[in-house]
Order: C-alpha cells, then structure tokens, then sequence
C-alpha cells in the first residue's frame, strides 16, 4: 500500500493500487485469484484475469477509470468481459452491478467485488432491477409474442451494411429528404446534458466509423441496401443524440407499401446515449410515422409509445461489443417481422418522448428484463 502521511491521490493512487492488485496475497479465495494485471500508460483502462486453479479457467476483464486525474475521488469505472465462457451471466450481471458503484470506489474494490462474486461468496441481488409499473393492454400483444426477431446476434455483414432481401446493384438508389426529417426533428428532445470521457470516446469512434460507411454508400450509389442513413445537418452537434432514418424496406412488406402509398421517405428514430456508453444501451425512439397499435392489428416490435420492445436494448440484454449499425439490423428485423409493423392513420402525429419511456418501462417489466430505468428516465427527462 500506500506509505502512510497524506494519503495519495490522482495518477499516483491508481498506479500504487496497481503495484498492489498486482502483488498482494488478498486477491487469492483459494480457488479464485486475479492474475496477469496490465494498464495503459496514459488512460485509465486496466486489465486482468481471473483464474480458477482448479482447470486453469480464465476469464479476462477489462476495466476503464474515466478520470484519473482526482482518483479514486472522482471518476466512474466501466467493467467489461470480453469473453466470458460459461461464466457469461455472471460477469455480465457483476459488471451491470459496477455501474452503480459509488464514484470513489477503487480499482482495488472493483477487483476483490469480482473476486468474490465469481467465487460463490455472496448471492447476487436484484438493485437495480425494474420498478412494479402497470402494463397497458395495447401493448400487451407484442409483451406475449415471440422474439424471432432477437435470435440472430446483433453484428453486421462484415461491412456493416444492412442487407436487403430483393435489393440487387442495378436498383434505383434511395434519396435523403431532407424536408422529412427536419419535420422529425421539430418533436426532438434537447441534447443530453450528462457526459463522460469513456462515452465520449467511444461515441466518437462509432460516429465515425457510421459516416464513413454510410459515406462509402453513398459515393457507391447503393444506400438502398445500407438501409439507413444519418443526415450531416442533423448529427454531430451532440454526440449524446444521433438521428437516423430507416429506409428501403423489401417492396413486399406491408410496411414498405404503406410508406409508398402515404409518401413517407423513411423512419425517424431519435437515439439518445447515456453517460456510461457503451457499458449501458442506447435509448431508441421513433418520432415518426406513428404505427398501428398492436390490439388494432399492428406489430413490428414497437411499443404504443414509439419505443423499440427488444431485450438488447435493455441493461440485461445489452453488450458493450454491440455496435449501432447491428443495432439497426436488429430493430430492421423487428420491424419486418410477423406481426409485420403497419403505419396508422394518423401516421404524421408524432410520438412524444414521455409516452416512448413509459412504452418501454412496460415493456421491460411485462418480459422481466432487467433495466435501469432511472438511467433511461435521466436520459429523456434531463437536458
């Protein structure tokens, strides 16, 4: 440790509390012990592994301190498993629980939480986990049926495109309107206020990697079979909210058909990012067209509110490795899926923010997925 007098603070602490990770006996159950520490030279990431003497089973951990600089006074520390094995639930659940630590807890914690927790010492709790909130019967149809949408893992197809079904080289490329979305963007909530240099971080590097591909698309001809589209004018001002259209639906889907007969150019969805990204998921919404209710016959995953009924979206579902370009996949699929997602009536009435956060607490609470709603509900209601 530390030699005594006036207590180490800053980079100084956290590279102490490394020697000590590193070379003390207290991280060591007898089964269970952290081995192989290493860190970055100039950030706060950290990694070691934990290993079971038993069979040699090691399971990597990857932890980021956001601010070192006042360490371990100010600062959040993320925690992620790489590959987990057939621990997955339980690094996955410890991790979740590393969110709600307290903004002093040490590297030095972090590491003999996990210790304990992966050694069978304590039961796992609940914190955290969704409010009793009563369901709303519209939705409930889509709550009782079945995730076929969710059985493929979210990734892309190697670039990232979003393949669609029936679209070939030789089809008539899809235009931006920009008039469409400026009309989404009139019913869009202000920026997030809440930040991180971890999220920041990471929100830059998928920002642009999403505009370089969709760049590429565009310089190609074929955002038709990209199937989404960020427009320049609207992104980039705020990191912490991104919007995206979605277009280009197979002609055949009754989706597809309703768009063309009503002159609807694309979905707007409004994506707003929390502070402890990518360790927590995006909160997606639909602004607008508005969507057939389920109990009058509609689908496609979406709430009564406009907001998307997927457990990935969720803090139980959710993996930090997941990227937005599989995300959209993923809710594509949804969208396409039987029930097939049809456009109402009053389909330029857009949804209202509130009414998409209270869709999806119903939703996380009818399946029982496990979801930080004061996170969401920060992310909507504060700005």
């Amino acid at each position: 440790m530390a030699p005594t007098g006036k207590p180490l603070k800053g980079r100084k602490r956290f590279n102490a509390d490394l020697r000590e990770l590193n070379t003390s006996s207290d991280f060591n159950s007898g089964t269970w012990s952290v081995q192989g520490v290493r860190a970055g030279e100039d950030d706060g990431s950290v990694e070691f592994e934990l290993v079971d003497s038993r069979d040699q089973t090691r399971i990597v951990v990857h932890l980021l301190c956001s601010d070192t600089s006042e360490y371990p006074d100010t600062h959040s520390i993320f925690c992620h498993s790489p590959e987990p094995g057939s621990y997955g639930e339980q690094m996955k659940d410890i991790c979740d629980e590393m969110l709600n630590a307290s903004s002093s807890t040490t590297i030095l914690e972090v590491a003999k939480h996990f210790l304990v927790k992966i050694s069978g010492d304590e039961d796992d709790g609940e914190d955290g986990l969704c409010d009793d909130i009563g369901i709303d019967e519209d939705d409930m149809p889509v709550f009782d049926a079945r995730d076929d949408a969710e059985e493929v893992q979210p990734r892309s197809n190697g670039n990232g495109a979003l393949p669609i079904d029936g679209k070939s080289k030789d089809h008539e490329d899809w235009v931006h309107d920009m008039s469409w979305v400026e009309k989404n963007t009139e019913h869009l909530l202000p920026p997030p206020v809440d930040s991180t240099p971890g999220a920041t971080m990471a929100l830059q590097k998928e920002f642009k990697g999403m505009m370089k591909e969709q760049a590429n698309a565009e310089k190609n001809n074929d955002l038709a079979t990209l199937g989404w589209y960020m427009p320049p004018e609207f992104n980039g001002e705020n990191l912490y909210q991104w919007v995206i259209e979605m277009h280009s639906f197979d002609p055949s889907l009754p989706i597809a058909k309703d768009m063309a007969s009503r002159g609807i150019n694309s979905l707007v969805f409004e994506t707003r990012f929390p502070p402890t990204f990518p360790h927590s998921p995006p909160f997606f919404r639909l602004v607008m067209p508005r969507f057939v209710g389920f109990a009058q016959g509609g689908g496609g995953h979406v709430t009564i509110g406009g907001s998307i009924c997927m457990d990935l979206l969720t803090s139980g579902g959710w993996l930090p490795s997941y990227n937005i370009a599989a995300i959209l996949l993923q809710i594509r699929l949804a969208i396409s899926s039987n029930p097939p997602a049809r456009i109402a009536s009053d389909w330029n009435q857009p949804y209202q923010p509130q009414e998409a956060l209270q869709g999806y607490t119903r939703a996380a609470t009818a399946h029982g997925w496990k979801a930080y709603l004061k996170e969401m509900q920060r992310l909507v209601t504060l700005h």
